[in-house]
């Protein structure tokens, strides 16, 4: 079962990640915990508060969803992609820096994110344009999670 969580607000407080990682202790090695903060750090950085397109803080958002994934025992690469997946939105992604700083990994982790949280149903009556778009989109999916299942986890 999958459940729907909305980070609480101050999740992303330098208080509230130091908290979490204290927990993650024992969990992933003291490099890891490092790369998590430095990530974290970065985010907040660049997001500044942007809301997402739900109106939630983009950071809140990807710390709560890191919060999840770490509470599944998932890869580091994929805790750094999750506490990184709201810089696309806040157009602040920079695939070679997001590699040099924290992994090729975590950085094709956040493109498949991107890739993913661009498809949108398009209404079932349209022009051909419009079905062409929408069959894209499927295709982007498609090739998102076919290239990486942690993908479609974040």
């Amino acid at each position: 079962m999958v459940a729907v969580l909305h980070a609480a607000s101050g999740t992303s407080e330098p208080e509230s990640i130091a908290a979490w990682l204290a927990a993650l202790r024992g969990s992933y090695p003291d490099d890891d915990l490092d790369s998590f903060e430095a990530a974290a750090t970065y985010a907040r950085e660049r997001c500044r508060g942007q809301p997402g397109r739900d109106g939630e803080p983009l950071i809140d958002r990807a710390v709560g969803t890191a919060i999840i994934l770490a509470g599944l025992k998932l890869d580091a690469a994929t805790i750094r992609a999750a506490l990184l997946i709201g810089l696309p939105a806040a157009h602040a992604f920079d695939a070679e820096e997001v590699a040099s700083r924290f992994g090729d990994d975590a950085a094709a982790l956040v493109a498949g994110v991107a890739r993913m949280d661009e498809i949108r149903l398009l209404p079932g009556a349209g022009d051909a344009n419009e079905r062409a778009a929408q069959s894209e989109r499927l295709r982007k999916m498609l090739l998102a999670m076919v290239e990486d299942i942690r993908v479609v986890l974040i």
